[in-house]
């Protein structure tokens, strides 16, 4: 990531302020070569710190607000190739853009900036990458979000995780309702291990669910219960039931966590083993 831009408090000015923070005005992602030049990053991404805009609770310095950020995005959704846009971008249209949002969110280019009581340094700004891992997930968050701004409706399933308003529960699914679920399970991913009772209980209430609906599933248990071996057989089912409906491309399935760890393990447990230790590993069909 680079920061073109870096302002450092006057002597008075850290006197009167107690400390000494330099300011950062606009980043923007790039790739460096090795040759040392700055080229476009694959998805360039181009921002103002978040705690230098108002409305701002903190006793932080303040360049524009957040309202004239959002207002240049409407305008201006994302760089373009200055000279033909169906061209790929060059890092001089990045370059322009970071400085056409700071010039209309603060009023000062890159090469101008100015704010009382600091310096601007004669200085560039570069953060590795391998520094940034927490950025990145903050950036691509920050895309999603984008994303869904952009939508006219949102998808009913993230419309009822966020509601605020408790759903009726739906009864638990009878023995009958359970042996009748059951002819739905198409598949799973191991053939040495099979699904606990428990496991295909809750895997014939996932296949109850309405996608329309948005409706959700809570499955509970520590570790080591068996909550991944689930999740493939549901991957499984899911997969092959669009290959029965003769769908060009399975259904996208997405796993998240709130550590990177339990992400890992997901991944792991799903690769695929060739061999004695699969049932498909010889299976020239599939091919």
């Amino acid at each position: 990531m680079v920061c073109p831009v870096i302002a450092s408090p006057t002597r008075e000015y850290t006197q009167k302020i107690k400390h000494e923070t330099f300011l950062t005005p606009i980043w923007m992602t790039a790739k460096l070569l090795l040759t040392g030049e700055l080229t476009p990053s694959e998805e360039p991404y181009i921002w103002i710190p978040r705690e230098l805009l108002e409305p701002n609770e903190k006793d932080n310095e303040i360049i524009g607000d957040v309202d004239e950020v959002d207002r240049f995005l409407e305008q201006n959704p994302y760089p373009l190739n200055l000279e033909d846009a169906m061209l790929p971008l060059r890092w001089s249209d990045v370059w322009n853009y970071a400085n056409k949002m700071l010039l209309g969110v603060t009023g000062f280019s890159i090469e101008d900036f100015s704010i009382e009581g600091y310096t601007k340094n004669n200085s560039t700004f570069i953060l590795p990458e391998e520094n940034a891992e927490s950025d990145k997930i903050r950036l691509n968050i920050i895309k999603l979000y984008d994303y869904l701004r952009e939508k006219k409706s949102l998808p009913q399933l993230l419309l009822r995780f966020a509601s605020l308003q408790d759903n009726a529960l739906k009864p638990l699914l009878t023995g009958t309702q359970n042996v009748e679920k059951s002819s739905f399970h198409y598949g799973q991913m191991r053939g040495d291990i099979s699904l606990s009772p428990s496991q295909r209980e809750a895997l014939h209430h996932f296949l109850t669910l309405e996608e329309e609906g948005g409706e959700i599933l809570a499955i509970n248990g520590p570790p080591g219960t068996g909550k991944t071996t689930l999740l493939q057989s549901v991957v499984a089912t899911m997969w092959i039931e669009a290959a029965l409906a003769g769908k060009r491309q399975p259904p996208i399935i997405v796993a998240t966590s709130t550590n990177n760890q339990a992400v890992t393990n997901v991944i792991e447990d799903f690769a695929v083993k060739s061999g004695e230790d699969s049932v498909l590993g010889n299976a020239g069909f599939l091919k």
